[in-house]
């Protein structure tokens, strides 16, 4: 029994401490037209002792004037926080006024004066005013290992305008590495590459918008190179089509293939466009980048297939039709008119003439003649009477 008088007695003076927490609006007093503002507040534990871990639930309320009536929950707070404290974009020119309530909290709090904050700010529209802002990117290296971190930075001219940098790495055939992203920071970027080829380049671009009439350069690129790990290459092995030129029927295009050749004993890689096909042998390792020669039979759409080395690829392509000149049009007309000729001139002889007409198609006799054709022959005819003529006139005149 004394054991638990003496127990509750020590729960009795054990104090009990309470969490003084305080909100503070973190915007700027000027704020951009059409810009997205996040973490507009600082939520702080003032009673927070280090390594202590407090994990305190903060329940706050932001408003801002005609625009915004919204909540956000902060969870594990420990010190401070900003992250994840609301956001703003605002939409007009003009003042506003922001405010943040501390409504509710997973420990006592006994000081509420410092529960709320609130900030005038200001909205401007910088769209108008002239600028000239440009941009670059830097690396620390230009050759790099595989695996190895390959560390850039971009930088402006001048931070003074609300401003949005979009940055990606691809190779040189314009194949994205790394995808795109937006920041508005200026720290530095990192990204790791992994190759299977003795070596690579690629290219680190970035672009610019900045809130302002610009006439700057607005984007920049660097150069870097890739040195693969040759233990990792002879491990993999690929094909891959890059480009195809315009291809038609019975002519002959080229395709742009890569080729990967490691630890393989295969060398053999095929084009294949449905029956046409064209080959090339790789014996070597390495990486290749190669121009093969393919002649389609047919127009329409087809799978252009890539295969070898283990590895097979495909695009889908569209084959063009053979263009008919305008002679072989011209010559098909003629044939035409001709036949229908013949046809008419059968049509319209007497039986006689009809037989005499079949006989002559086929024979391979002419059954048409221009007029100047009959009239150079019937010349030839008067002529040869003439002469005959007057051979019986020599023949006679002699007798007598």
């Amino acid at each position: 029994m004394r054991w638990f008088i003496v127990l509750f007695l020590l729960i009795l003076i054990i104090p009990v401490y309470a969490e003084d927490l305080e909100i503070k609006v973190s915007l700027d007093d000027v704020l951009y037209l059409g810009s997205m503002y996040k973490d507009l507040f600082k939520v702080t534990n003032l009673d927070h002792k280090t390594g202590i871990t407090d994990n305190i639930t903060v329940y706050v309320k932001y408003t801002v004037t005609n625009v915004k009536d919204d909540y956000f929950v902060l969870n594990e707070l420990n010190y401070y926080k900003t992250s994840g404290t609301g956001f703003f974009k605002p939409e007009k020119v003009g003042g506003y006024v922001i405010c943040g309530y501390i409504l509710n909290s997973s420990v006592k709090d006994d000081n509420k004066e410092n529960n709320k904050d609130c900030k005038n700010i200001n909205v401007i529209n910088t769209g108008n005013i002239k600028c000239n802002v440009s941009l670059w990117v830097y690396s620390t290296k230009q050759i790099y290992n595989n695996n190895e971190k390959v560390e850039f930075y971009n930088y402006i001219s001048n931070d003074s305008f609300p401003f949005l940098i979009e940055y990606w790495i691809e190779d040189i055939f314009g194949d994205v590495v790394k995808e795109r992203y937006n920041t508005s920071s200026l720290s530095k970027k990192q990204w790791t590459p992994k190759i299977s080829q003795n070596e690579k380049a690629f290219l680190i671009k970035n672009k610019l918008h900045v809130l302002c009439d610009n006439s700057g350069d607005e984007d920049d690129e660097r150069l870097i190179v890739v040195k693969g790990n040759e233990e990792e290459t002879e491990l993999n092995n690929y094909v891959k089509i890059l480009d195809v030129s315009k291809l038609k029927v019975g002519e002959t295009g080229n395709v742009k293939i890569e080729v990967v050749k490691g630890d393989t004993r295969k060398y053999a890689v095929k084009l294949g466009l449905g029956n046409s096909e064209s080959k090339v042998y790789v014996y070597d390792k390495g990486n290749y980048t190669l121009l093969l020669p393919i002649i389609p039979e047919k127009d329409g759409k087809y799978d252009l297939i890539l295969e070898g080395l283990g590895s097979k690829d495909k695009k889908e392509v569209e084959v063009e039709g053979k263009e008919i000149s305008l002679e072989a049009h011209i010559d098909e007309k003629i044939v035409k008119e001709v036949c229908e000729e013949k046809e008419n001139l059968l049509e319209k002889a007497s039986p006689k003439e009809y037989g005499e007409k079949v006989n002559n198609l086929l024979t391979g006799d002419v059954i048409y003649e221009s007029s100047d054709v009959k009239a150079e022959k019937l010349g030839i005819y008067i002529f040869v009477f003439v002469l005959i003529l007057f051979m019986i006139y020599l023949i006679f005149k002699k007798a007598l």
